[in-house]
């Protein structure tokens, strides 16, 4: 299984990191993107990830970070060897105190970044009723900045915007919100998106699946994402990780050396 967006350097982690790794491991994850969400923040992602060989680091500035003038500090970060993509980066119009103007242009700025450096993108988005749909503006930014390589996490958004993102050549990734009992529209959508084109992320520590909620989420929960889609898709468990595996190492341009217990 690939974890394909992970907070594992957060302060949550700070009892038993190296547990939660080793389970991962232990577990059948065999790839995982740390993924940052500011500059001092993808800093401590990609610290990460040197220390662990089967993981992998995504830089980049959240929207409510948007405001952070380092993009030239970026620059240097998007060159290291462990760093696989530009992320997360995005939207976020859902109680953001940052102006949606902000927010597009330095979406814009980190999306000519990843071309740049021919990293894919790992997008955040999220909408609100009263500020606009952070989806089709994410979307309309891409298509006049031709990118075309990269994924939309956590996705939210309806079947007619999720079309959309893969008419653009984005895939897009399920969290253990698809475990939910009332997440009846994520589950349209997931049997909406072909398989080819869905990757598997935890988010953790957030979101944790429905069999653990209350608890922290980890990697080693992406057994539960993958579990859901096996039922929706009414294909294998093992189908449903074998494909998406190869959706996220094809996307991100991970190394096949990549294995378990390695």
């Amino acid at each position: 299984m690939f974890d394909t967006h992970a907070h594992l350097h957060f302060s949550d982690y700070n009892s038993d990191r190296e547990e939660v790794i080793s389970r991962s491991r232990e577990k059948g994850i065999e790839c995982l993107i740390n993924v940052g969400i500011n500059l001092e923040d993808s800093k401590e992602a990609l610290k990460l990830a040197q220390r662990h060989n089967f993981i992998y680091a995504a830089v980049g500035v959240h929207p409510h970070y948007a405001t952070e003038n380092t993009l030239d500090k970026f620059r240097e970060l998007a060159k290291h060897k462990k760093t696989i993509a530009i992320g997360e980066v995005g939207l976020d119009y859902f109680k953001n105190p940052i102006a949606k103007e902000v927010q597009q242009e330095t979406f814009r700025k980190f999306i000519r970044l990843a071309k740049d450096n021919c990293l894919p993108l790992i997008i955040h988005s999220r909408s609100d009723i009263d500020n606009g749909n952070a989806y089709l503006d994410a979307v309309e930014i891409l298509q006049d900045e031709k990118s075309s390589k990269g994924v939309f996490h956590c996705f939210g958004g309806n079947k007619e915007i999720a079309d959309r993102v893969l008419n653009q050549g984005f895939f897009i990734s399920f969290t253990a919100n698809l475990t939910f009992p009332n997440a009846h529209k994520t589950r349209e959508v997931a049997a909406f998106v072909p398989l080819e084109k869905i990757l598997l992320e935890t988010d953790c520590p957030f979101l944790a699946p429905q069999q653990k909620r209350g608890k922290r989420n980890e990697p080693s929960y992406v057994r539960y994402v993958a579990e859901a889609l096996s039922e929706i898709k009414s294909v294998s468990f093992e189908q449903v990780v074998k494909i998406t595996t190869e959706n996220a190492k094809t996307l991100f341009k991970v190394e096949p050396t990549c294995t378990p217990g390695v």
